[in-house]
């Protein structure tokens, strides 16, 4: 009989970033992959990998309603092609029911759940709630091992509130991988007469485009504010783009090749958001540890994982978005001599404050040791 010997690493989106970077990381410890997944239409040109991917169709982001016949006509397909792999690498509650449904009645292989997200659907208080955390739950159960972005994840949710206490967990930040990192050590040198704010990424903060848009309407041109990414969902936003002054939108970037140019392009690196999330106390951002790598301060949220770092180290403003008068009071405070200091403090970061080191390289050897015991 053949030995199993790769990971199949199933996806909602084979062209996300954040996903891309797992599985290049990963790839890149010498760990035989694969991976099988869904074209999804997040604006990001598709990426090219090093292994095999497998395409099982197309879906609309947020859709979860209209995904269903597609997820339910993929589970075949998961079934045929993980039979010649020795473990499941599974991101997402969706992805990771898809993947037990297509191992019903045969062998049972290793999982591996990456979480990076917690959706307001698993901490609702309704029906679909409840139903979805009791599948989650039997769901986690049956994992090898739950990889999660934020240790906060696992005591607050996965301990707390689905009670699964005898999973293993391993904690992968959202750190840059050192290969993605593009410097070009540009220093930070403020303009007299104005602070540029950069919001970057998935730009869908109802509560901080209220704001931003205020500072550039209302702070008499002390803030520039400068939008990089993708935006979803937010009001009037190509038309204020054009129309409100000291207010820039640049499109969508490939992450990371550009990353080290657009977060050098600002002074302060807007990283609060989301707090209409059950969930957002818990989170990590991706902007929190790019903003710490090109050196640039922070706007975040209070009462947040990223608010109690920034108020540690003292890099940064914090803020709470639930009080918009008292967030642009503070934002509007910030003087050119604090962001100067906060600037000093982020050169002294060590480097494994936001660059993994031999993180990948332990999830290699418990992967291979999932493979080597299922062989």
């Amino acid at each position: 009989m053949k030995q199993q010997s790769d990971a199949l690493m199933v996806t909602s989106s084979v062209n996300y970033a954040f996903y891309r970077r797992r599985i290049l990381a990963l790839h890149n410890t010498g760990l035989p992959i694969k991976v099988i997944g869904f074209q999804s239409n997040l604006g990001y040109k598709p990426l090219d990998l090093p292994v095999e991917v497998i395409s099982i169709g197309s879906i609309n982001i947020g859709k979860y309603l209209e995904r269903i016949w597609t997820y339910l006509s993929s589970v075949l397909k998961i079934r045929k092609v993980s039979k010649n792999s020795g473990l499941l690498y599974v991101f997402g509650f969706d992805m990771l029911l898809l993947t037990i449904l297509s191992q019903f009645f045969i062998k049972r292989k290793p999982i591996i759940y990456e979480v990076h997200d917690i959706r307001d659907l698993l901490l609702s208080s309704g029906i679909k709630g409840r139903v979805f955390r009791f599948l989650e739950k039997i769901s986690v159960n049956r994992c090898s091992l739950l990889v999660l972005t934020s240790d906060s994840y696992r005591r607050n949710y996965y301990e707390k509130i689905l009670g699964v206490k005898n999973v293993p967990s391993f904690i992968m930040e959202n750190k840059l991988i050192a290969e993605d990192i593009h410097y070009n050590n540009s220093p930070l040198v403020i303009k007299e007469n104005f602070i540029k704010i950069g919001y970057f990424g998935a730009l869908r903060c109802p509560a901080s485009w209220n704001i931003l848009r205020r500072l550039a309407r209302e702070g008499n041109g002390k803030f520039k504010i400068f939008l990089r990414g993708i935006p979803i969902g937010l009001e009037c936003f190509e038309e204020e783009c054009r129309t409100i002054p000291n207010l820039e939108y640049g499109g969508p970037y490939r992450d990371p090749d550009e990353l080290s140019e657009i977060y050098q392009q600002a002074d302060l690196i807007w990283a609060a958001g989301f707090q209409q999330k059950k969930s957002f106390r818990w989170s990590r951002t991706c902007r929190f540890y790019n903003a710490c790598c090109f050196k640039r301060p922070l706007v975040v949220q209070s009462d947040t994982d990223d608010g109690e770092v920034v108020n540690k180290l003292n890099i940064g403003q914090v803020i709470d978005l639930n009080n918009a008068g008292e967030a642009l009071q503070k934002v509007n405070g910030i003087t050119k001599t604090q962001i100067e200091q906060w600037y000093r403090n982020l050169q002294e970061l060590p480097v494994t404050t936001y660059q993994y080191t031999d993180e990948h390289t332990r999830l290699n050897d418990i992967c291979k040791g999932l493979l080597a015991a299922k062989g």
